[in-house]
């Protein structure tokens, strides 16, 4: 296998860069610079049949890495939201680090010319010096209109053309289907042909350099059931003999197979910064919260001259070596992982006192406290200054290949709310404070963990740091800081397999 790693520019000038002009402009540039194309995915698909093999998103960087089977050609599909705006052309072989090098205007006029040659017969792969400056500067034009490449006439010429037909000019098959057991450990593969043949399948897993053979079958049907492992990645063909010994074969498809869902306990360890308060305010009237966990119900927060106060709070852990993800995850290449939260001050926000300015009814209180279920948060009404927060945290797991950060799942829109409790001792020298968290969230996989889902269902507790070394307090990291423990459960999953619906809406 292996591990294709490029980085993906466009000029900053497209309406596809998030990234503004004005921030790479460069007095005296007559052309705009080309940056990092973030949040784009890159879908690699086989040079001979168009069909996909993997994906992956692009960091902040532009980067991105994904794996593949060796001794392959590809072509590379970069996509924002559903708008193809780059290709590259790479031919892989047994290496084990592939660098892609800039996916950019050159790759892309490269990629047509590569592709025109393998789906137009006769068709010159090495283009004049003329032919491809004017095709750059049609292809600078169309991406500063924001036009998907399906709409760049170099490309449409070639867009309905099928060069796999020369694989089985007899049309010796004329149905192939495949799919997974329903307990996913076996690949099916089903074909029909329109007479009597020989057929063989060839199958090898996205690890092996070669393939293995299975077969021949005789007859006009047949099918072939195949052990798979869990989350690996199959190439496979069929070929097949007639009675004249002629020859046909299918092209080359792709597949991922599904891997069981996986439940883990797991005691998390990391650091906090936060909470900063970044607004203050006096307010009154009702705070109705809606927490969904074991016991789902409504706390109904009454306030009359209370304090509000939005709060930001940044928190991170290690997730290396907890095992919460199946091990067959571990074979994409990313060996360090890292659980982020971040709690942002527009959706985040502490009111109190609880007692005093904040009215909770007794019974919504003790019931409040039981939602948390390993240590019931150690806080009396008379003892403590405390606070009830809600707020909704972006959260993400990161790995890291080769010293690149990539986001692997994150909840991009988040809907699951956290709930937290601020308390701090009255009548003491003692001002740190200690914060307890209540919450569950659910974060989709992106990239080739596309499908899958993680459930987060945590409860856990910061610890404010007495002993604060000098800092620069103009910075976010406020004198509020230490170490943060949660208890969590972890749920990983899937609702579909690996089936990039990228090109729809073009």
């Amino acid at each position: 296998m292996t591990f294709l790693q490029g980085v993906v520019n466009l000029p900053a000038d497209t309406p596809f860069n998030e990234v503004g002009f004005w921030e790479y402009t460069v007095s005296g540039e007559e052309e705009a610079p080309s940056i990092p194309l973030s949040g784009a995915r890159v879908l690699v698909v086989l040079a001979e049949s168009g069909v996909p093999v993997t994906q992956a998103v692009t960091n902040d960087d532009g980067m991105f890495v994904a794996r593949v089977p060796s001794g392959e050609r590809y072509f590379l599909e970069v996509y924002v939201e559903h708008d193809l705006v780059a290709l590259a052309f790479v031919e892989v072989g047994e290496e084990k680090h592939h660098d892609v090098g800039v996916v950019g205007d050159a790759s892309t006029l490269l990629a047509i010319c590569k592709r025109r040659a393998l789906a137009v017969p006769g068709a010159e792969e090495n283009l004049s010096e003329e032919v491809l400056k004017a095709w750059r500067e049609d292809l600078l034009k169309h991406w500063r209109k924001g036009k998907s490449l399906v709409h760049f006439p170099p490309l449409k010429e070639v867009a309905k053309k099928n060069a796999v037909l020369s694989l089985d000019p007899l049309r010796l098959f004329t149905k192939v289907e495949h799919f997974f057991g329903e307990d996913g450990h076996y690949l099916v593969v089903l074909w029909e042909a329109q007479e009597e043949v020989e057929t063989t399948l060839y199958l090898r897993p996205f690890r092996l350099p070669v393939f293995q053979k299975e077969g021949p079958l005789a007859g006009k049907t047949g099918r072939f059931v195949m052990p798979v492992e869990e989350f690996e990645g199959y190439l496979f063909f069929l070929e097949a003999k007639n009675k004249a010994h002629l020859l046909g074969r299918t092209p080359t498809y792709a597949v991922r197979a599904p891997f069981t869902p996986q439940i883990r306990d797991a005691t998390l360890f990391g650091y906090q910064e936060g909470p900063v308060t970044v607004l203050r305010r006096e307010t009154r009237g009702r705070r109705i919260i809606h927490f969904h966990s074991d016991r789902d119900g409504i706390i109904v927060l009454t306030l009359r001259g209370a304090q509000e106060r939005g709060f930001e709070i940044e928190m991170e852990f290690d997730l290396t070596r907890k095992r919460i993800f199946p091990k067959c995850f571990m074979q994409e290449g990313f060996k360090h992982l890292t659980l982020a939260m971040y709690f942002s001050e527009d959706r985040s926000f502490f009111w109190g006192p609880v007692g005093r300015g904040v009215k909770v009814r007794d019974e919504e209180w003790e019931e409040l406290l039981r939602l948390w279920r390993e240590e019931t948060p150690e806080v009396s009404l008379k003892d403590h200054f405390v606070e009830v927060g809600f707020g909704f945290p972006f959260v993400e797991v990161i790995g890291f290949f080769r010293d690149q950060e990539f986001r692997l799942f994150a909840n991009r829109y988040p809907e699951d709310g956290v709930l937290l409790l601020s308390c701090r001792r009255l009548n003491s020298l003692e001002v740190e404070s200690t914060v307890y968290y209540r919450g569950r969230v659910r974060l989709w996989g992106e990239g080739v963990f596309e499908g899958c889902f993680l459930d987060v269902d945590f409860e856990g507790k910061f610890v404010e740091e007495t002993e604060k070394e000098d800092e620069d307090t103009s910075s976010f990291q406020s004198s509020v800081k230490g170490p943060v423990t949660f208890q969590a459960k972890f749920w990983v999953g899937q609702i579909r397999g690996f089936s990039p619906d990228t090109r729809k809406g073009q």
